[in-house]
């Protein structure tokens, strides 16, 4: 049996989620921003050009094309960050919280950075029409980090 999965991103268009096509991928993405939209706004400009920029040039979507284009984007938001400090030090205090997903040769690839989480809703395997919740993330946080940390 095939599996498949949908995205609602086209249910949810505003400035923080977003959805971009390439010949060899699918991505959504959902930004929650804080501290003002600064870093959600950026995040959604940048971070799907960078995927699709590092899957083209290593020829396939993979952990590591998108571990870069996270790294990319927090990246080139730190400069933007220092430049625009002495006219809007309140910049130094934004961030936003990220969830990726991305479908490419029938595979599935889901990233988070912060306290949001990615789920996904399947048939249960009772065969009952009810839909199940499916965690595919770990969330990011401080009392997550304190339980692994010890």
């Amino acid at each position: 049996m095939a599996n498949r999965v949908s995205s609602n991103a086209g249910l949810y268009r505003g400035p923080e989620a977003s959805r971009f096509s390439s010949p060899s991928a699918t991505y959504v993405g959902d930004y929650d921003g804080h501290g003002g939209p600064e870093a959600s706004r950026f995040v959604n400009r940048h971070l799907f050009p960078y995927l699709h920029k590092f899957s083209t040039e290593q020829g396939d979507l993979s952990a590591d094309v998108i571990k870069k284009a996270f790294n990319a984007t927090e990246e080139e938001f730190t400069r933007l960050v220092k430049r625009s400090l002495p006219v809007k030090p309140q910049i130094a205090s934004v961030g936003s919280c990220c969830l990726v997903g991305a479908i490419s040769d029938g595979e599935l690839y889901v990233a988070n950075l912060g306290d949001s989480r990615v789920v996904l809703g399947r048939r249960g395997f009772d065969g009952e029409k009810n839909l199940v919740a499916e965690r595919l993330s770990t969330d990011h946080n401080v009392s997550y980090e304190r339980e692994e940390g010890g």
